[in-house]
């Protein structure tokens, strides 16, 4: 082989795959002239994948397929018969002979090893617990025999299709691995290519226009009862493409990508085998180029070069069973549900036929308008249309629901304590079309502020001389003095509030919108800190909770140790002539600018009128407290913090927290207002916690596929995890970046002290039980160190016969404890993974509870 080698002169240089390409961009009559220049050349020059591309690139939409790709180009050009094969002793190529293998690989037994996403015959599940289990906390599932009843298992055999509509041209879809392929065949044509093919990435009908080509097929279908939304349907002939027939033939599917515009996806399928595989939003597919598909609009979809066979041949077997994807087989009858975000990869193991549908529902909506308020390419021209049409249907919904819960309020007295199964999903149901309204409505503010992203805009948090005039101005207000600089602006979580702060990290760390929901701006500016609430869900609330929690603490005996308000507000102030300027978006004002306008009284400033704006940014002003962040301190490896100071910590705490979780409520009506509050917190968080789980430790998908088992159903959450009923005052965020300190750290010496002062941050503040508030205390603050827990618990004065119970009575402490671990708000449990590694080791649930909780 080497001495055969030694005769191609400068090609010697290149690898056998860098031949192929080299060889790819001939046109066939090129190829045919190529191969008689040596025997090497023969042997690639009659490589059946090298043929496919240039017949492809001679007869574009006109290929009709004869036995092989090499004789349907030869025909074409005219030659009277097959080329006749000679036999090259001595060559070997592992290249062509692995190219050859997967051209010609029967798939029939390609099936995936272990099924893990949910397979569930649809008799079995209605609408709302489709929406409540899987579309509303983003979860794929597939169900079985949902197309019962459709004529198109009768009239979509290939052989019906052709005689049908033969003739009509049909789109074909780009070919990742490759520019050669037609814009569309008749079928007819496409069918004999596909019944002859034996190609590594066969050509795939995917015809988005295959309703207005061909009407009559849209009646041997209908849209499965699960996906009754559509709310781009409004658009009519303007609505992106949504719909596709899809015919693949055996090898062919389709790479790891994203569906356009964060919609959600259907998939029926009528014939064949297909093998899906998916990733969460947050989790790039292993071995994918990141690089966009020649045919797409970033950041519409993404697809890698890497054809879906391949990827299961070389990338699939060499992935830890923790990196490995979510996997299920379709068979016919089967519709799929692939939530908006996720990563997809799907390989056609038989010939088969499909219909699939991207759509617009309640629950995919936000990210559907964020994603196309995203986008600076092009101007959405029918985005108003649109986002009035969804507007209008989420509260007609709403209402709905509202008149359903009030008939069903009125029978209360028969239910249950905390409610009945369907007044708790009407709740949430409610809650989560007034989410949805309340983000569209301020989704549009950040371009309002003159920024192109939510994230641009976020990113403005630290941004010294853009926030440095508006608090210029609030401190003109207030009568406080000016100063010339804002202190440490990149050094915020030094003194306060942890990951609500306008830290930089915050913002570059976060993969999505929705990690950045809880960024707030926040700047400490002399002998106070300045902290405005952005537009995201919550940002009132926020507000709202904070201002009222610290005015009640300001008469408690935790006034010493908490902010005190100095001033609250709303930036802009309509009513005030002389904060006019304050009217402007954040990116038009400066320094120099709000002097020039310090007098003005105008009421339309940088060219948008005040009532224009649907944000006024709140605001609280503290007094700054002195210290040094806690977090900081355990984070660093150069000066540990002493043992002796975190057993201090522990017991400083155990105070701190026994007192604010004794604050009396104000009446015992209040008290049961909160009692249910939680217990509908509870039951959502509840809902979501295996979805949020897979998408954000993805890793640890073995020890989550038991989730729902270890949990208690919602049928007993309230007994086994609130057995005393007893409701406090909760901080609800006690993580490490919210308590200040003094820190000492004496010469020669490889620790430092560190007494606690202050704690922040009251912006989560809630009613629930009281070990709610131990999940982020243990984990984020004691760094799940049990010794520390104990302390606390001693300090605290928790019942000792609770937590040295055995972890098999459900209602232990730290069977407790493990659930509300799950179902914290934050990512509790990824967050104790990285401080204790070995815990990601554990083979159960039941093994990380005893690990993290266990006394």
């Amino acid at each position: 082989m080497e001495g055969i080698r030694a005769e191609l002169g400068l090609f010697v240089r290149l690898t056998e795959s860098l031949v192929f390409r080299v060889l790819a961009y001939l046109e066939a009559k090129d190829v045919l002239r190529m191969s008689c220049a040596h025997s090497v050349f023969y042997v690639f020059c009659n490589d059946e994948p090298l043929w496919q591309e240039a017949a492809l690139l001679l007869l574009k939409d006109q290929v009709v397929f004869e036995e092989s790709w090499q004789w349907t180009a030869l025909k074409s050009l005219g030659k009277p018969s097959k080329p006749r094969r000679v036999v090259l002793r001595g060559f070997a190529s592992d290249f062509l002979y692995r190219q050859w293998y997967r051209c010609n690989m029967d798939l029939s037994a390609f099936h995936c090893p272990c099924e893990t996403i949910a397979r569930i015959p649809s008799r079995d599940v209605n609408y709302e617990t489709f929406v409540e289990k899987y579309e509303s906390v983003s979860r794929p599932v597939l169900f079985t025999d949902t197309t019962t009843g459709w004529s198109a298992h009768k009239n979509w055999t290939l052989d019906k299709l052709v005689e049908a509509y033969g003739g009509l041209e049909f789109k074909i879809a780009p070919r990742p691995s490759s520019d050669a392929a037609p814009r569309s065949l008749q079928l007819w044509r496409f069918v004999q290519y596909l019944r002859g093919q034996h190609d590594e990435d066969p050509m795939v009908l995917a015809d988005r226009h295959f309703g207005e080509t061909a009407p009559s097929l849209l009646k041997d279908y209908v849209v499965s009862s699960y996906f009754p939304q559509d709310f781009f349907s409004v658009l009519d002939d303007q609505r992106p493409d949504y719909r596709w027939l899809v015919i693949g033939p055996q090898r062919s599917g389709t790479g790891w990508h994203v569906d356009p515009i964060q919609t959600s996806a259907w998939n029926s399928l009528i014939s064949g085998v297909k093998r899906w595989a998916i990733y969460p939003p947050s989790f790039v597919p292993p071995g994918m180029s990141m690089a966009p598909a020649a045919n797409t609009l970033p950041p519409f979809s993404t697809e890698g070069e890497v054809t879906p066979l391949q990827w299961f041949l070389d990338v699939y077997p060499t992935l830890s069973e923790d990196m490995k994807p979510l996997e299920i087989m379709q068979y016919p009858g089967d519709t799929i549900f692939v939530p908006g975000g996720w990563w997809h990869l799907v390989l056609n193991i038989q010939d088969t036929v499909a219909v699939t549908q991207n759509f617009v529902s309640e629950c995919n909506v936000v990210d559907v308008c964020a994603d196309i308020l995203s986008q600076t390419e092009r101007e959405i021209v029918w985005y108003s249309k649109f986002k009035a049409h969804v507007l209008q249907v989420l509260n007609q919904l709403k209402g709905q629901d509202e008149q359903a819960l009030q008939e069903l309020n009125q029978h209360r007295t028969e239910f249950h304590e905390y409610g009945h199964p369907e007044i708790r999903r009407l709740k949430r149901s409610i809650q989560r079309k007034a989410t949805a309204i309340e983000k569209i409505e301020y989704l549009e503010l950040f371009r309002q502020e003159g920024f192109k992203s939510l994230r641009e805009l976020k990113e403005s948090f630290t941004n010294e001389e853009m926030w440095r005039p508006r608090i210029e101005l609030i401190c003109k207000r207030l009568g406080l003095s000016v100063h010339d600089r804002i202190d440490n602006v990149n050094d915020i979580n030094d003194v306060d509030l942890g990951p609500e702060s306008g830290n930089e990290e915050d913002i570059d760390d976060a993969e999505s919108d929705d990690e950045l929901e809880g960024v707030n701006p926040v700047f400490p500016y002399g002998e106070y800190v300045f902290k405005f609430y952005a537009f995201s869900t919550g940002g009132m609330k926020s507000f709202t909770e904070e201002k009222n929690t610290l005015e009640i603490l300001s008469n408690t005996a935790l006034s010493t140790i908490v902010p005190s308000i100095v001033g609250s507000g709303t930036l802009r102030n309509d009513s005030d002539a002389a904060d006019s300027q304050l009217i402007c978006p954040l990116q038009a004002i400066t320094l120099d600018d709000a002097k020039e306008t310090s007098d003005s009284s105008d009421k339309e400033v940088c060219g948008i009128e005040s009532s224009k704006y649907t944000w006024g940014w709140p605001y609280l002003v503290f007094n700054r407290l002195p210290g040094t962040n806690l977090g900081k301190i355990l984070d660093s490896e150069a000066v540990p913090c002493s043992v002796s100071s975190l057993k201090r910590l522990a017991e400083w705490m155990g105070t701190v927290l026994k007192t604010l979780h004794g604050l009396q409520m104000a009446t015992v009506e209040a008290e049961s207002i909160h009692a249910e509050d939680w217990m509908s917190f509870l039951h959502t968080q509840l809902t979501r916690c295996y979805a949020k789980h897979i998408g954000t430790t993805f890793e640890q998908k073995r020890l989550f596929s038991a989730v729902e088992k270890f949990l208690p159903d919602a049928n007993h959450l309230a007994d086994i995890l609130f057995p005393d009923k007893r409701i406090v005052f909760l901080h609800g965020d006690l993580n490490s970046e919210n308590v200040l300190g003094n820190v000492e750290t004496k010469q020669n010496s490889a620790e430092s002290t560190f007494e606690p002062t202050a704690l922040l941050d009251f912006g989560d503040a809630f009613y629930g039980d009281p070990l709610y508030d131990l999940v982020a205390l243990h984990i984020s603050m004691f760094r799940c160190d049990k010794k520390l827990l104990r302390i606390f618990l001693e300090s605290y004065g928790w019942p000792e016969r609770d937590y040295l119970g055995d972890l098999k009575c459900r209602q232990n402490f730290a069977y407790r404890a493990m659930c509300y671990t799950l179902l914290h708000v934050g990512n509790a449990l990824g967050m104790a993974f990285e401080y204790v590694p070995q815990l990601a080791t554990a083979g159960t649930l039941e093994e990380v509870a005893t690990a993290l909780w266990q006394l």
